[in-house]
């Protein structure tokens, strides 16, 4: 019977990438990398030493509201992330978790990580995982957050070359946000 890699319990999102270099200083290199990005996006949350979701997830990240996981098995890892067991408003820290998670992995696809879906299964338990494209995750991420009310996106540099994709929608960019 096969398997496929690990990832939080209860996870609320979970996604997937390769990590071809099986040595452990690349290994520890790449932990610190996505702490860095994820931390840019979600400045609260906080490096963890130790601390692990059965045998297979570490815990790398955490703050009141979530905590970020990371698992490898085959050289496939997958990032998750799941409401803290130390939170005390649960549906606060669910909406904490959606408005952070898509940022945080645009943020990692920016460092040039290419992520997948898990799509689906095998009966023998080997999963099957579809290639995530990320100009159009990034895309659907800031048409989501135009079309909510009394919101206002700062564009990436490369989006607002590309501003016409917007318009085409109907969506009005100002331009003239402050970073």
């Amino acid at each position: 019977m096969g398997r496929s890699v690990s990832y939080l319990s209860n996870a609320e999102y979970k996604i997937f990438f390769e990590f071809p270099d099986g040595d452990e200083d690349s290994w520890t290199d790449l932990i610190e990398d996505i702490k860095h990005a994820v931390t840019k996006v979600a400045p609260s949350l906080q490096k963890v030493r130790d601390m692990w979701d059965g045998r297979e997830t570490r815990v790398i990240l955490a703050n009141n509201h979530a905590e970020v996981g990371l698992s490898e098995y085959c050289g496939l890892v997958s990032l998750s992330i799941r409401v803290s067991k130390y939170s005390n408003l649960e549906s606060l820290s669910r909406n904490w978790i959606n408005q952070m998670w898509k940022p945080m992995v645009i943020r990692l696809m920016h460092n040039g990580i290419k992520f997948y879906n898990k799509d689906g299964s095998f009966s023998n338990g080997e999963g099957v995982y579809g290639a995530i494209n990320p100009n159009l995750y990034e895309y659907n991420y800031l048409k989501e957050k135009l079309m909510s009310e009394h919101t206002f996106v700062a564009l990436p540099k490369k989006m607002n070359k590309n501003w016409k994709r917007f318009s085409e929608l109907g969506l009005k960019i100002h331009s003239n946000l402050k970073r």
